[in-house]
């Protein structure tokens, strides 16, 4: 049965720029400890299913100096990379990270990816090109949907009136999968679990779409319409 991903064209109907994510955030913070960012910092940065920017947005607003490149594998929404961007522009790199051929040559300070590695069952191969894309010194923030228990989930789906191809972009990789892997290639993975602190109500035009619900303690956990709980972890990885 075909498989595809089709989903990510929502992207062409929102606009985070003016609306950063929570997670947006989270990185930026750790990006800045860790690297001692700040307005005059002027490192290389790439971010991996970048959309139509909206993560490089608001990190360019921050840190003006630093070079970024945005690569996606849609040309339609690289398209639309330096909407709305005054002076210094976004390098945009149309690629895809499961193939070799279709990286930049390029070595970067900081490599970035959210919601990316959970899309494809060869996770591996989206991994290691990733970090072919860091220089040594360099570091991966990764930030997806992994499963804290010692299992690897693959999730597949398609609206129930529709026949014949599947959807992917939701599967669930172990942590430990994760660390085990980086570690047999000589890396440090550390992991920080994300944990939302505003409420995100149900998208009705895009079921599939993630929202919170409360649980009695009053925390927030976040599910989408395929039922899945989704545990977001960021993944620090960088060489020993």
């Amino acid at each position: 049965m075909l498989i595809k991903r089709t989903h990510d064209k929502f992207y062409l109907k929102e606009n985070y720029k003016n609306n950063p994510k929570e997670y947006f955030k989270l990185i930026e913070a750790e990006a800045r400890t860790d690297l001692k960012l700040d307005q005059d910092s002027s490192i290389t940065w790439i971010d991996i299913g970048c959309e139509t920017g909206s993560f490089l947005y608001y990190l360019r607003e921050l840190y003006p100096r630093i070079e970024f490149t945005g690569m996606d594998v849609m040309s339609e929404l690289l398209d639309h990379l330096n909407d709305d961007i005054v002076g210094k522009k976004i390098v945009p790199f149309l690629g895809d990270i499961m193939d070799k051929a279709m990286i930049p040559k390029k070595r970067f300070d900081v490599v970035s990816m959210t919601g990316v590695i959970q899309i494809f069952d060869e996770w591996e191969i989206a991994l290691d090109n990733t970090l072919r894309l860091m220089k040594d010194t360099g570091i991966l923030y990764m930030l997806s949907v992994f499963n804290p228990e010692p299992y690897d989930v693959f999730v597949k789906y398609k609206p129930s009136v529709s026949r014949g191809e599947l959807e992917a972009g939701w599967n669930m990789i172990a942590v430990d999968s994760i660390k085990q892997y980086g570690e047999k290639k000589g890396y440090c993975c550390d992991c920080i679990p994300f944990k939302i602190n505003i409420d995100i109500p149900r998208n009705q035009d895009d079921p599939v779409r993630s929202w919170t619900i409360r649980k009695e303690e009053g925390d927030r956990m976040i599910i989408n319409g395929l039922q899945l709980v989704n545990n977001h972890f960021l993944f620090k990885i960088k060489k020993r």
